[in-house]
């Protein structure tokens, strides 16, 4: 849905039929900003990426959403984002038929993947927090990626039908965007299921988490536990046992922080544009700018939240041979 960014055209289905704004006069901020920030997001999700491939100890059960997440930012990156600044520089979309579907498909539903791994994070924790004994027993490795397939499933089996059908039926042979006045139905759902619902239930279930988590924190760690897992911090030795709900919380916490204040004002742009057909241009600028540093954000509070991730990195900086 990014490729929409400041062209008011596109909100209103309306082109320009003698298009004579040159591709120099079209380089303007916008694209200039999205080329530097995918850039950067491009080299922060590898640069976090790499230690989690290399270094098997910290490839946990939990780790399985975090590397998901920063592949989805690379994929993203690689495959879309470049396809938007072409998009913005161009008065006509310059590229072929099958570039503009993979254009749409990574607009609509691999974004929608995208958001869905921070939903599974916050599942992670509701599994963990309140059926502790369960999540413990049951949750491996396999059973994380099985639930990566499952929403990579979902998410495909919601959002894909409309590109899909917009490919085979009302693609226009000028421009590369989804006519959504020819599929009303299918664009609420995409709207509300895949965009809306998640935010919404992050949102909602992080209140719920944070007092369950300090309530079994008072509880379960006693003092002498507390001064072991100080111990184990400060000569930089782990338990996995020990810290892995805080850690996982601490996950969550930059995460649902991230989500709802840089996709929150987005999606309340698209709501009111799409179901109420107005243009808010000031909220239009805003949430955009928001939106685009979300996967510059991830890898960064995954550095802040992680201190053995930071621990490593560190180590790799300074010793690039204790990887190997």
């Amino acid at each position: 849905m990014i490729s929409r960014w400041f062209d008011d055209d596109n909100i209103t289905g309306m082109h320009c039929v003698n298009c004579t704004t040159t591709t120099a006069s079209r380089w303007t901020f916008v694209p200039r900003f999205l080329l530097a920030i995918n850039a950067i997001t491009l080299l922060l999700n590898i640069g976090v990426l790499v230690p989690f491939v290399v270094c098997r100890h910290l490839r946990s059960c939990f780790a399985v959403y975090i590397i998901t997440l920063l592949l989805a930012n690379v994929v993203f990156c690689l495959t879309n984002n470049w396809m938007v600044i072409v998009d913005q520089t161009t008065p006509r979309w310059p590229l072929s038929e099958a570039a503009c579907t993979l254009h749409m498909y990574t607009s609509w539903v691999f974004e929608g993947v995208t958001m869905h791994v921070h939903v599974l994070i916050t599942l992670n924790r509701i599994w963990a927090v309140y059926f502790p004994h369960s999540y413990r027993s049951k949750h491996t490795v396999r059973a994380a990626l099985l639930m990566v397939l499952l929403m990579f499933a979902y998410v495909h089996v919601v959002a894909l039908p409309g590109v899909v059908l917009d490919a085979i039926n009302h693609r226009t042979s000028e421009f590369c965007s989804l006519n959504t006045n020819e599929l009303p139905l299918w664009t609420a759902v995409v709207m509300i299921v895949i965009y809306l619902g998640p935010i919404g239930f992050m949102g909602g279930a992080y209140p719920f988490l944070l007092m369950r988590y300090q309530h079994r924190r008072r509880v379960s760690i006693g003092p002498s536990l507390q001064r072991q897992w100080r111990q184990s911090l400060s000569e930089g030795h782990f338990n996995y046992r020990t810290t892995d709900h805080r850690r996982g919380f601490l996950v969550l916490t930059a995460m649902t922080i991230s989500v709802v204040v840089c996709w929150t004002p987005l999606q309340a742009y698209f709501t009111v544009a799409v179901f109420i057909n107005v243009d808010l241009p000031l909220l239009r600028q805003v949430a955009y700018g928001l939106y685009s540093v979300q996967g510059a954000l991830d890898p960064v509070l995954i550095i802040m939240t992680m201190r053995d991730l930071r621990l490593t990195i560190k180590k790799q900086l300074c010793f690039p041979a204790c990887f190997f």
